[in-house]
């Protein structure tokens, strides 16, 4: 069997691949590849530098400062323009972030501890952004990258 047994844990030896189905160990197959040329496909990327394919560098952030209290409010306006956006908690308790919506205690897309960072994902959001916090009162430090 080409496998070494360690822990109760069967450990495969290079080469070998375990088939369930016939609960046995079969010789990998190398891959057969022809001579010539593949054709994928084409992608139309538009004009140049206007491309949806290719990203372009950000050049601008602004940096803001953002008190929040239980009643909440908006951190970041919409912006149609945003390719980015980091929130960090900088002091206070808990703040819970909404996407779009007033956040509260029970309904919040995420909420930060002192000392979090979060960083916006792909696709990006352009909307706006309201947190809430827990606390009498939480900093916040916003940026946004254009």
């Amino acid at each position: 069997m080409p496998g070494i047994l360690l822990d109760y844990h069967l450990i495969p030896i290079a080469g070998y691949i375990y088939n369930p189905s016939t609960l046995a160990w079969e010789r990998m197959q190398q891959p057969v590849l022809e001579a010539g040329s593949v054709v994928v496909g084409s992608v139309n990327q538009g004009a140049a530098g206007s491309s949806a394919w290719l990203v372009t560098p950000s050049k601008a952030s602004a940096l803001t400062s953002a008190a929040v209290d239980p009643s909440g409010g908006s951190i970041l306006a919409a912006n149609t323009n945003r390719r980015g956006a980091m929130i960090f908690h900088k002091t206070g308790g808990i703040v819970y972030v909404g996407l779009g919506f007033a956040p509260t205690a029970t309904e919040f897309t995420f909420a930060l501890e002192p000392g979090d960072l979060w960083e916006m994902p792909q696709p990006i959001f352009t909307g706006a952004i309201q947190a809430t916090a827990g606390t009498p009162q939480a900093t916040l430090m916003v940026t946004e990258v254009t």
